[in-house]
């Protein structure tokens, strides 16, 4: 019976303890199961927070990658229109050279004449050449300050490996610190509860030790669930931490891409200022080949109106000599005129002669009838004088067609064919010829009214039938009228010889003194003529000179304003990116324009020192003084700008 009983008691705590245990299990578990409710619902709600984080990770990527695609794009689409200018300079630098070529076969030519137009051209050829090389300047800075960025890209992206290397190490340490102390907790924790089991089954009883092995059960489940809270924890943070991070690193591609975009702003701009500083440079080479086409045209013009001019004044000089030779050739043509006289009254002497035959002859008829014994002897005289006076006219004509065929072949004198330069002579034989048949023709005119006035008064005399000798006589007398014609047309050689058998040589040296003086007088004025287009040929080249001394110190001017307000716009650009890199290399860049510029300046100096005078020096005065104005004006700008 004793035993019974201690069951019934044993049973009795049980179901007592059982009661409580089973209530307070009962709020633990709903407790627990809350718990697990809210960490399930906290999970899902990091799982979506983690999707959605995701998702715009995942977006932002992609803007990035597009953003990163877009720039390449573009950057490409620029790199292939510079391509795409560098091909159009190239093709235009061959055209050039062709043309050069091409310029110098023709400036070979002309070479001697334009000596003080070549100095002209390579003064402006010195002045283009320094544009160029400010601008190869400005391109070899545009290379350094790439380079520069290039070299800051990539310090900053070793930079940003190593900000990761950091982060990555700095959480590995997190991790393995994590784990040791986990493994700590472990070992502490299972030495308590080794420690806790031998206490307890030192002390309390088997159903304890029950109840002790589900608290431990639940405790496990709890230390799960709490490791899984922990764990989602630790996720949460690290998806915080990640969203930090790509946060910073949204904002720090933002801030790159606005430095890019920036970037990339300026270097469009610094290629439109190159691009139109290179237009610039075409229009004024534009302005450079049609000035100098125009040059060549002026020089043609010139040149063609300079022959021209010696071709009138050779004209004057010939026309000159001309009057000369016509004066010479009146002067002959009296003495032919005196010499025809002369030969007329010897035509009216034989005529009178012949008429005091015929006369003679009719006294004859008229004394043979009275006696004819006398007929015979003056017959014989009346014979005797007609033969005098035939012989006479045949003396004279004869005289006279010999030096006619003399005459034939002294016509043409040396340099009447063209073959040598002697155009005066046979102008002034054609002029002088003239003269010779209108006056000759005039003393034919009077000679026909003498000779019909004489043959009208012998007509009425009665002749003997028998005698047939004047009408022959007549005839004898006409024919030395065409063989004067002939005479006077062309011979003028003879009339010469007459004049120097008639003791003219005295007019003769006169008229070579007179050629002789006027030939000294045109050398005279041909060589003021030289002179004066000399003097005018420095003048313009003198006005020209000034004229583009003065538009090259307005474009030197244009240049230098250019080239301040692009320094200025980098010098914005460096303040608003607060670099002293920038800065610095601004400052180098608009020391060497301005040494640059001093070189300039100095080498057209030097150049025109030695061509003009003072003109020369004023300019260049003026010139230095807009340089120093324009220098105090950029050293204000710096220091306002520092």
């Amino acid at each position: 019976m004793p035993p019974k009983k201690d069951k019934k008691k044993d049973e009795e705590i049980k179901g007592v303890f059982s009661e409580v245990e089973k209530a307070l299990y009962e709020l633990q578990l709903a407790d627990l199961n809350r718990k697990l409710a809210r960490l399930r619902s906290a999970v899902t709600d990091y799982e979506n927070r983690n999707e959605e984080l995701q998702k715009a990770y995942d977006k932002l990527d992609e803007d990035r990658a597009d953003i990163i695609a877009y720039l390449k794009k573009t950057l490409n689409v620029k790199t292939d229109e510079n391509l795409e200018l560098k091909e159009k300079v190239k093709g235009l630098e061959e055209l050039r050279e062709i043309e050069t070529a091409q310029f110098k076969e023709t400036v070979t030519e002309l070479e001697k004449n334009f000596t003080t137009m070549k100095d002209q051209l390579t003064s402006e050829n010195k002045l283009l050449a320094g544009k160029l090389n400010t601008l190869e300047e400005f391109r070899a800075i545009r290379d350094d300050l790439m380079r520069k960025f290039e070299r800051q890209e990539h310090s900053f992206e070793e930079q940003e490996m190593k900000y990761r290397r950091m982060l990555y190490d700095a959480e590995k340490k997190y991790v393995i610190g994590k784990d040791n102390l986990k493994r700590e907790m472990e070992g502490r924790l299972l030495q308590l509860a080794q420690e806790f089991q031998d206490a307890s089954e030192m002390r309390i009883a088997a159903s304890t030790h029950r109840v002790i092995r589900e608290n431990i059960a639940l405790n496990n489940q709890l230390d799960n669930l709490l490791q899984t809270q922990a764990k989602v924890a630790e996720q949460n943070e690290r998806f915080r931490e990640d969203e930090r991070a790509a946060q910073n690193a949204k904002e720090v591609a933002e801030e790159e891409r606005d430095k890019a975009i920036n970037k990339s702003i300026v270097q469009l701009k610094v290629i439109d200022q190159l691009t139109a500083a290179f237009q610039d440079v075409k229009k004024q080479k534009a302005l450079y080949d049609k000035k100098q086409f125009d040059n060549e045209k002026l020089q043609a013009k010139m040149q063609k109106l300079v022959t021209d001019n010696e071709d009138l004044l050779l004209r004057v000089r010939i026309l000159e000599q001309n009057l000369h030779a016509t004066f010479g050739e009146q002067n002959k043509s009296v003495v032919e005129t005196a010499k025809l006289l002369r030969e007329i009254e010897n035509y009216k002497k034989i005529l009178r002669d012949s008429a005091f035959a015929v006369q003679a002859a009719l006294k004859l008829d008229h004394w043979s009838t009275l006696d004819p014994s006398r007929e015979i002897i003056e017959r014989e005289k009346v014979l005797n004088k007609i033969l005098k006076v035939i012989n006479q006219y045949r003396d004279t004509a004869r005289a006279e067609s010999m030096e006619s065929l003399i005459s034939l072949g002294k016509i043409y004198d040396k340099g009447d064919l063209g073959f040598t330069p002697k155009r005066i002579s046979r102008r002034s034989v054609v002029t002088a010829g003239g003269a010779m048949v209108t006056s000759l023709e005039l003393l034919e005119d009077k000679r026909s009214v003498s000779s019909s006035t004489s043959v009208s008064s012998l007509g009425s005399i009665r002749t003997v039938p028998s005698i047939e000798l004047v009408p022959h006589e007549e005839e004898l007398i006409e024919s030395p009228k065409d063989s004067l014609l002939s005479f006077t047309k062309t011979s003028l050689h003879s009339s010469e010889e007459e004049e120097s058998e008639a003791g003219e040589s005295l007019d003769s040296n006169n008229m070579e003194k007179l050629l002789a003086a006027s030939k000294a007088e045109m050398q005279k004025s041909l060589m003021r003529d030289l002179a004066m287009s000399q003097i005018t040929m420095q003048s313009q080249m003198q006005l020209n000179l000034i004229d583009d001394r003065k538009k090259s110190s307005m474009l030197r001017v244009e240049s230098r304003k250019d080239l301040s307000k692009s320094v200025e716009f980098a010098k914005r650009e460096a303040d608003e990116e607060d670099d002293d890199d920038s800065e610095k290399e601004a400052e180098t860049a608009e020391k060497k324009v301005e040494e640059a510029e001093k070189d300039k300046s100095a080498e057209p100096a030097e150049g025109n020192l030695d061509k003009t005078g003072s003109d020369d020096s004023k300019l260049e005065d003026d010139e230095k003084k807009k340089s120093a104005d324009g220098k105090s004006v950029d050293d204000k700008n710096e220091a306002q700008n520092k």
